[in-house]
């Protein structure tokens, strides 16, 4: 028999209520792909894919298998997560399942990690890369001087009012942000494959024997980047009007789609590279340079694609907060964190205190980079050349942020094999747990071996985040202060989590 608990009781304004649940799935497909970034993935993730990451190694001109790999072993941590969906609907996600599988404790370590990743790592991160770069090409094609730290304050209190006003406004803004600037990119992918590149088209790149087995794998490896977030529309359970089916759809769709767009676009750039895997590895920013070349395109086309790349920046940063405020909302709820962060706005029904937390975080960082110039090193091979004030912050964060966020999903895949045993059909669960393991365990890997300075400090301090979070779980386990509502939780079949499960752990 159903026990509906997906909604929170209360009034909007009081402590832990949400707006009514009005999301469908469009909605919650947008919050998905806001969160990923499709655009932003290919303008600047695509060369570690190819080879220019600090391990030397990529996949070359089989990119495109490289992406299809990551795809599909994406879709099957995707799998794992969509059997908790269908089971616990809750805007804390990914907390929610681990604290239904593995206890509360262990909920609180993984709740820990998970969002204090998506708030320095994408949250706050992304608006500081989004204004360096607008800041950059105003003064570089526009001759207009507006300092990076103007531009992130003022797109922090833009994304801090649009989350406010209502998770419907904020969905339909990713949609119309992600959906103009993907389609115009995807757009231009198919210009230069009619156009047959420089050189003709190929199959090469479909080909595995264009690269070697330890370079795809590396490929592979870097590919997990380009879906982060997928998972994110989760987060919307409790304002969606049917979660049970529509978050697992969510889930899929965003990542067929984005794998589908992600494919076009990588086989568009290896050929327009003319199978230069160096050329295109050390491009930088491949679609950059390619709307520039003549052949393709020009150097004002070059110049829109930037702003297409701010547009979906802006659209990663609203998913990135509607996704990050919730998860703070339901640890505010479980007394993980203070009380005041779970209280709503009391006509919009979001999390008000949530995002004014996370507007103040955001402000905070940048003030320290503008303050300390930086603050960790911008030198680069030549002496006289300093990367951008804002960009050494910004690559730390956006390393930590995804290496905790994976780590997660290692815990989710290691963890559901042996609760979800006994409930789902054994073959598929085994299948799904085990790929998404390995994807996980790989994109740990990418992200710390032969990690350059500072960069080789995130993983200790990824590792010291995790060791904060279990002396806070042990500490409010002692204290009487853990708990999990059993009204967020929802059990159709009789073999899903339970109030009684929770109570006992």
């Amino acid at each position: 028999m159903s026990t509906e608990s997906n909604a929170w009781s209360g009034t909007p304004g009081t402590h832990g209520q949400l707006g009514e649940s009005r999301l469908r799935l469009p909605d919650v497909v947008a919050q998905s792909f806001g969160f990923m970034g499709p655009v932003f993935g290919v303008a600047f993730l695509i060369p570690l894919i190819v080879g220019a990451g600090a391990s030397g190694q990529g996949a070359g001109v089989a990119t495109p298998v490289a992406v299809i790999i990551a795809a599909l072993g994406t879709l099957a941590l995707a799998n794992v997560i969509a059997r908790y969906a269908r089971r616990i609907h809750a805007c804390g996600a990914l907390y929610n399942y681990i604290s239904s599988a593995a206890g509360k404790r262990a909920g609180v370590v993984a709740g820990w990690a998970y969002y204090g990743a998506a708030v320095f790592g994408f949250a706050v991160s992304t608006p500081i890369i989004v204004s360096g770069t607008l800041a950059d090409w105003l003064a570089g094609e526009r001759g207009i001087d507006l300092p990076w730290w103007v531009i992130c304050i003022a797109m922090t209190a833009l994304v801090l009012v649009i989350v406010t006003i209502g998770v419907r406004f904020s969905t339909r803004a990713q949609l119309v942000l992600v959906g103009f600037s993907a389609i115009v990119v995807l757009g231009f992918s198919v210009w230069i494959i009619i156009k047959g590149g420089h050189g003709g088209n190929s199959f090469e790149p479909f080909d595995p024997r264009s690269s070697s087995l330890k370079g795809i794998l590396f490929g592979v490896v870097y590919g997990i980047a380009l879906f982060i977030g997928f998972e994110t529309a989760a987060n919307l359970a409790e304002e969606c009007e049917a979660p049970k089916i529509a978050i697992p759809r969510a889930l899929t769709l965003s990542i067929v789609a984005s794998a589908g767009y992600f494919i076009v676009c990588t086989y568009a750039q290896a050929i327009g590279f003319g199978l230069d895997a160096k050329s295109w590895a050390t491009s930088a920013a491949p679609l950059f340079v390619l709307s520039a070349d003549p052949k393709f395109g020009s150097v004002g086309l070059s110049s829109f694609m930037v702003v297409l790349v701010v547009l979906d920046g802006l659209a990663v940063t609203i998913g990135a907060w509607v996704a990050t405020t919730r998860g703070l909302l339901q640890l505010s709820r479980n007394r993980v964190l203070p009380k005041l962060l779970g209280r709503t706005h009391a006509r919009f029904g979001t999390p008000a205190n949530a995002a004014v937390f996370v507007a103040l975080a955001t402000v905070a960082v940048t003030v320290i980079i503008r303050a300390t110039h930086g603050l960790l090193s911008r030198a680069t091979a030549d002496p006289n050349v300093n990367l951008p004030e804002y960009f050494p912050v910004w690559t730390w964060l956006a390393t930590l942020g995804p290496l905790l966020f994976i780590v997660v999903y290692l815990a989710i895949s290691v963890i559901g094999l042996g609760d979800l045993w006994n409930s789902e059909s054994r073959v598929g669960l085994t299948v799904a747990c085990v790929v998404g393991a390995l994807v996980s365990a790989g994109g740990v890997f990418g992200l710390v071996y032969k990690a350059p300075y500072p960069l080789n400090y995130v993983a200790p301090v990824a590792f010291a985040w995790l060791l904060v979070g279990v002396a806070i779980a042990f500490w409010l386990k002692r204290t009487g202060r853990l708990i999990e509502d059993g009204r967020l939780f929802e059990d159709d079949a009789g073999d899903g989590p339970t109030t009684a499960k929770l109570a006992a752990t």
